[in-house]
């Protein structure tokens, strides 16, 4: 067996990991109707990530959003074993972002992430101004490769660090489920990469209630296409991969009493297995309003 396996079971699967769980946090959904500058709520979610069907760990995400003003806290803990040669897969991170919502756009003002793998550490952080990237800062000093897609000014105008992505607008103007929730195309720039995520209808399935206080009903189920855009190496095999790939889908349930939709369920296969994000608690809280925890 080749002594680079393990080292590319290893890549591919943290491509996968990594993926699902930023697509955690970039699919939370808020058409334009809802939002309203006296609503203040808090939010907090935990997403299950498996890989190949091995438990890979889990993503926090603590969310609040007060009238047009939002901030964004999350966590990863990701661990995966493997036998061959005891190669060993931990990832722990940290991010946070703020900013701006409205019912045309989401502005971010500044994004910061901190991640630590068994190679060592690292930090980055991101400034915005107005609607552009004005910012990037890094220890270690990232250093760029001259093989990868130059990032122009233009590359990261009009864009979206992961977790602002959050708050993406959508075009729904109705209550109730939407299939234009599944319409649209996002762009996001994480400090290197800038690539869009186009997502398009493929179903409605039905929900089955998992626990006492799970949830029940209709899901929208996107199509989601992943395209690079610069930052990236074109000979990169995973990149590649995924852009190639049409069975990413994300599975989209309502917030009972509102017109803000949520991720319930991510899967992207990988050449080495299915990764997958399923969220186990999703706990809400509006003022006015009693908590209310969607799935557990």
């Amino acid at each position: 067996m080749s002594n680079s396996l393990p080292h590319r079971l290893s890549r591919l699967a943290a491509i996968g990991a990594i993926l699902v769980v930023g697509l955690a946090f970039t699919w939370f959904v808020w058409p334009q109707q809802a939002q309203a500058k006296s609503n203040v709520a808090k939010l907090f979610a935990v997403y299950k990530v498996h890989f190949g069907g091995v438990d890979l760990g889990k993503f926090k995400a603590w969310v609040n959003f007060s009238g047009d003003q939002y901030s964004i806290k999350s966590k990863t803990n990701l661990e995966l074993g493997f036998i061959i040669k005891g190669l060993f897969f931990k990832l722990d991170g940290a991010a946070s972002s703020s900013g701006t919502l409205s019912s045309e756009h989401t502005r971010p003002t500044v994004y910061s992430l901190f991640f630590k793998t068994k190679k060592g550490s690292g930090r980055l952080k991101m400034d915005f101004n107005g609607n552009s990237v004005s910012q990037v800062t890094s220890q270690p000093p990232m250093r760029p490769n001259p093989r990868s897609v130059e990032v122009t000014k233009s590359d990261v105008t009009n864009v979206l660090d992961p977790l602002s992505a959050l708050f993406v607008p959508a075009s729904s103007q109705r209550g109730g489920l939407d299939a234009a929730v599944c319409r649209q195309q996002i762009a996001i720039f994480d400090g290197k990469h800038r690539f869009n995520l186009t997502l398009s209808h493929k179903k409605t399935v039905h929900v089955k209630k998992r626990g006492r206080r799970g949830y029940k009903g209709p899901a929208l189920v996107c199509r989601v296409m992943y395209s690079p855009v610069s930052g990236h190496r074109p000979d990169n095999d995973g990149l590649e991969f995924m852009r190639r790939n049409r069975d990413i889908e994300a599975w989209f349930i309502p917030v009972p009493g509102t017109r803000v939709y949520v991720p319930y369920h991510i899967s992207m296969p990988t050449p080495s297995g299915l990764a997958t994000a399923t969220s186990t608690v999703f706990d809400v809280g509006v003022s006015g309003r009693s908590n209310m925890a969607l799935v557990r």
